[in-house]
């Protein structure tokens, strides 16, 4: 079991003269065929958004590290979506800020051999490859009526669901890597309800490492492959992907090879 992760700062901030990225992610292997990981991503207009996303996904990973075995998987990513919520609600308490100021996303995906678990709220979200090489999205971007992204302390807007199937690698991320994977320049916009349009598989692919030699790699080789993937993405704001948000990826994986690409694979690296 593989699961390892990467954040940068977007090139947004740096352009607003920050250098604070508001991502962030953690993982943890609970055995040799378990592993938990999350993503949150600190929700820009707040001013202390990335304290309520550090705060989020250690929390929410690290309850399902400790009470792993305690009850059912699916009703886990649940007490850790709540046990989140009130450490990020007691953390604004010790600062003495509103709760608002710490707003953030998080996806929180538990991985076994058959079945993945999930939790999410706004617009991160998580993709798994099955040894078929298909691509299947685990989760959908959440917005409200009014296009703001939905955030952890709206409690009512929490997401929950479990697939069953034997997958090669889960790949979750935020909204700055999510919204590359899913470029508009790819949207079938002959379809209004069109909410997924086509993955960019090669990208995917790349970002998850599941190019044959890559099974061989050490954790700490494959991060740097990531990170060079990662550097290759436009950062001009005028790119056809949109402004580059904060950008963090992280990957589980079991040590599967897939059996075949769907497109032709393009070499990132």
């Amino acid at each position: 079991m593989h699961t390892y992760g990467y954040r940068e700062v977007g090139q947004y901030h740096l352009n607003a003269g920050s250098d604070i990225c508001q991502d962030y992610h953690y993982e943890m292997i609970i055995n040799d065929q378990v592993a938990v990981a999350a993503v949150a991503d600190g929700i820009g207009s707040q001013q202390l958004s990335q304290i309520g996303s550090e705060i989020a996904s250690k929390f929410a990973v690290k309850y399902c590290y400790d009470h792993y075995g305690e009850m059912p998987i699916s009703e886990l990513v649940k007490a850790a979506f709540r046990w989140a919520f009130l450490k990020v609600k007691e953390g604004s308490t010790q600062l003495k800020i509103p709760y608002g100021q710490m707003d953030c996303t998080m996806c929180l995906v538990v991985m076994t051999p058959n079945r993945v678990y999930y939790g999410n709220v706004g617009d991160s979200g998580c993709i798994l490859l099955k040894r078929s090489g298909e691509l299947i999205p685990l989760t959908k971007q959440q917005n409200d009526e009014n296009g703001s992204t939905n955030v952890l302390r709206l409690d009512e807007t929490w997401e929950f669901g479990d697939i069953e199937g034997i997958f090669v690698s889960a790949l979750l991320c935020t909204d700055g890597i999510y919204n590359r994977i899913y470029p508009m320049a790819l949207k079938d916009l002959t379809k209004e309800d069109d909410q997924y349009p086509l993955i960019d598989h090669d990208f995917v692919y790349a970002l998850m490492g599941v190019e044959k030699q890559e099974f061989n790699l050490s954790d700490e080789e494959r991060l740097e492959n990531m990170k060079k993937i990662i550097a290759s993405i436009p950062r001009s704001l005028s790119n056809p992907y949109g402004v580059i948000d904060d950008m963090t990826v992280v990957v589980m994986s079991y040590d599967r090879q897939f059996e075949e690409y769907y497109t032709e694979h393009i070499d990132y690296l």
